[in-house]
């Protein structure tokens, strides 16, 4: 099993994470997705060192380190590509966006709106999804039992459900119904 974060863009995250550790391991989880040319604001998804210094940093002080930790047993690639893949989602028939689900107080109402079924398609190759939300004390633990068993998937976007989308208080509006031209 190996712990990752999944840490929230900050104009002094590569500093920080410098700071305190020599050589971090790391891949902007925007490179190589439709999103590269904003590279320089992804997120990072950072491999705990051998120590577990950085989920000690984590857990002590989560509002300095925003994001998610992540437990995988599968390979960085297969984890990284699932979390590529789960980026870009389909929001209705003609419209697709970015969900922020690293960012903790969103996943705090997006994944426990994920019905049991659902959950085993955004969480895939994650045995163990943990964030400290800005809204509550506690930390959030959600456990994957599927994930060992996993298999990489096609590549079509996954879509929101009515019920994540009102979880994380999202409206859309078609470019007709808004007023603007497509």
């Amino acid at each position: 099993m190996t712990t990752w974060m999944l840490l929230e863009y900050s104009d002094d995250l590569l500093v920080k994470l410098f700071s305190h550790i020599d050589l971090p391991d790391f891949v902007r989880l925007f490179d190589l997705t439709e999103l590269a040319t904003y590279s320089a604001f992804s997120p990072l998804l950072v491999k705990d060192d051998a120590d577990g210094k950085l989920s000690r940093l984590m857990r002590q002080a989560p509002a300095d380190w925003p994001g998610l930790m992540i437990d995988s047993e599968h390979t960085s690639h297969a984890l990284l590509n699932h979390l590529r893949h789960i980026l870009i989602v389909r929001l209705n028939q003609n419209v697709k966006g970015m969900l922020r689900y690293w960012n903790p107080d969103i996943a705090r109402h997006f994944f426990p709106a994920c019905t049991e079924a659902n959950l085993i398609d955004w969480l895939g190759p994650v045995s163990r999804l943990q964030w400290h939300s800005t809204s509550t004390p506690e930390r959030q633990i959600l456990d994957n039992p599927c994930a060992s068993t996993w298999l990489e998937a096609a590549t079509s976007l996954l879509a929101l459900s009515a019920e994540q989308q009102q979880s994380i208080n999202l409206k859309i509006q078609s470019p007709a119904s808004s007023g603007q031209e497509s």
